[in-house]
């Protein structure tokens, strides 16, 4: 048993450590948390039960903030996720590939996973001898399924196994070190074997440099390089994903001979210009990129925030941005209205920057710009010129909103889609552009993000697979209206669905099915209206929310945009709430 002076000096320490807790719990406040709610469902449409998901940061998807399993219909919701300006929402379950959808602060998801297979097989040099132990990828060739790729590394004989490769078009790709991009573009519709070897195709010589860094700073820098070419090349494998900087020069060959958008990327340093876009059959290249450290507070730009009656507001949060420097900057108001902003940029150079608060938008006057159409967005930011012997007023003005809720056709709820606000623009074609968005949560009720007010008319449409709907035109014309939109109803969907059977009459899966809107009179292609899927591991396919009037359907068997003009159906008329069920053929298939 401990004596009293012992249970006396314990109860100390214990007192000590536990203040020292709160001490640092105070010191580092908890960060703010929020809600991810949405859906998984597969290439038609349908919920996915049970499906894991996950949520990480951007730029480290190793980093879990949250995990959740989905119910079965498909829906999540995640409770006391860190609040995050971008992130990602990834999705996975048996027989299905691992996808993820960008995360927009405030906004529900839908993820989107398609049926998935395995692809094997041997990574070879030029002289045909096996490469181990390297990164081999698949990426999906079709801006259909964007967000997914695989990734394995080849064993000491060669052989790499990829699993999870998404049905569709898909680039295998690898890197062999001093012979370049060894890739195949193979459809894939079962699990199949895939032999790898650098081919034939032409290269060329990049040389990235970077100044006014200093060398033991290179390290925290890392490039960015991302294939333009359409449907062409997905992201380019290992190395090139995360390669740092350990001298001022980056020398990348032999790189296949194709159009690059090149940007350095760190949280500690930004460039300028911040990209580089490298045309192909250009020749050897030398791309300077000029680095500026993001904490340089040689450069402050003094400013006060103000309110409708002039007087200074306190604790109103803000971004502060330059495009071209891709300077991303969050500063506070005080308790005078002064906000400090120590930027990394010139004197003299653009910059803007609007509310991060929601009781509150930015209040600029605008001047209209000769020929240039009306744009909603830019009355909420304010645009100055950086001049640290000036100080700039920031003018506020009260938010604008509108929110309401939608319903599906039979009454439910019209969960998780997209609502556009929209704007009249009457010297432009179409009349109504968008300007805005928000998501219905699984209730169907939305909330737009704060709007400055404007004179000009403004709806809500949604054109959503649930459903069509658009309000009666309303006015924003005065500083904080709050519009409610009321409860409505979507139109009932159209629904085109079927079986791709190649000649022999079996399914066929990864097959893309474009659906184009048609115009029945002049016999052509509606303007904007094409829509495309891939068919999954049974060879079904599903549109859902059909635009009415005119359709076609064509299959894009193969990697490209071109469709297959003998593998299409005639044209015909959609009609609200009808199922159309067309079963399509391959002709050309072996």
């Amino acid at each position: 048993m401990l004596s009293m002076p012992s249970l006396l000096r314990s109860f100390v320490w214990m007192w000590v450590v536990a203040c020292g807790v709160r001490e640092a719990a105070a010191q580092e406040p908890a960060p703010e948390l929020t809600v991810i709610e949405g859906r998984v469902v597969d290439m038609r449409g349908e919920g996915v039960p049970a499906a894991k998901v996950w949520v990480t940061t951007t730029g480290d998807p190793e980093s879990v903030l949250a995990r959740s399993v989905a119910d079965g219909d498909g829906f999540f919701r995640i409770a006391k996720v860190p609040k995050q300006d971008h992130g990602k929402v990834w999705a996975a379950s048996d027989g299905f590939c691992t996808a993820f959808k960008w995360l927009r602060t405030g906004s529900a998801v839908t993820v989107k996973i398609q049926s998935a297979k395995t692809v094997r097989g041997v990574l070879k040099n030029k002289a045909g001898k096996p490469v181990a132990n390297a990164a081999v990828t698949a990426s999906v060739a079709s801006r259909v399924l964007l967000e997914v790729k695989a990734v394995t590394n080849t064993d000491s004989e060669g052989r790499y196994e990829l699993a999870g490769v998404p049905l569709g078009p898909i680039h295998v790709c690898a890197w062999i070190d001093g012979e370049g991009l060894a890739m195949a573009t193979v459809q894939v519709g079962k699990d199949m074997e895939v032999a790898l070897q650098p081919s034939g195709e032409p290269t060329t010589k990049l040389t990235v440099q970077i100044e006014g860094v200093p060398v033991e700073a290179l390290p925290d820098i890392t490039l960015s390089l991302r294939p333009h070419a359409r449907d062409a090349l997905g992201p380019l494998p290992p190395p090139f994903e995360q390669m740092s900087f350990r001298t001022a020069k980056l020398v990348l060959e032999p790189l296949p001979d194709l159009e690059y958008v090149v940007a350095p990327k760190s949280a500690k340093w930004v460039f300028e210009p911040r990209e580089h876009r490298r045309k192909p059959n250009t020749g050897p290249q030398v791309l300077k990129f000029t680095g500026v450290a993001r904490n340089d507070t040689t450069l402050p730009c003094p400013a006060v925030v103000t309110g409708p009656d002039g007087k200074p507001v306190a604790g109103v949060a803000f971004i502060v941005r330059a495009s071209r420097s891709g300077l991303d900057l969050r500063c506070t108001s005080d308790a005078n209205g002064k906000l400090t902003m120590s930027l990394p940029l010139s004197a003299g150079a653009d910059a803007y920057l609007y509310s991060d608060d929601d009781r509150w938008v930015s209040d600029q006057v605008k001047v209209p710009k000769a020929n240039r159409p009306f744009d909603p967005n830019s009355l909420r930011v304010h645009e100055f010129v950086v001049d640290p012997a000036n100080s700039i007023e920031v003018r506020l003005a009260p938010a604008s909103s509108l929110h309401g809720r939608l319903l599906r056709a039979d009454g439910r709820p019209a969960p998780f889609v997209e609502v556009d606000i929209e704007v009249s623009n009457p010297n432009r074609t179409p009349n109504w552009t968008a300007f805005g968005q928000a998501t219905t949560d699984r209730d169907g009720r939305f909330r737009s993000p704060p709007l400055h007010h404007m004179d000009v008319p403004v709806r809500v449409h949604c054109g959503s697979e649930l459903g069509e709907w658009t309000s009666q035109p309303f006015h924003l014309d005065k500083p904080g209206t709050s519009v409610n939109v009321g409860e409505a109803k979507l139109s009932a969907p159209a629904t085109i669905e079927g079986v791709v059977r190649d000649a022999e009459k079996q399914p066929v899966g990864g097959v893309r099915v474009s659906l184009r809107g048609w115009d029945m009179v002049s016999d052509r292609q509606r303007s904007g209206s094409a829509m495309a899927t891939i068919t999954d591991a049974q060879g079904r396919y599903r549109f859902l929310g059909v635009p009415l009037g005119g359709a076609m359907l064509q299959l894009l068997p193969g990697p490209g945009d071109a469709p297959h003009s003998d593998e299409a159906v005639e044209p015909f008329e959609v009609e609200a709430g009808k199922t159309y069920t067309v079963d399509l053929q391959l002709r050309g298939a072996k």
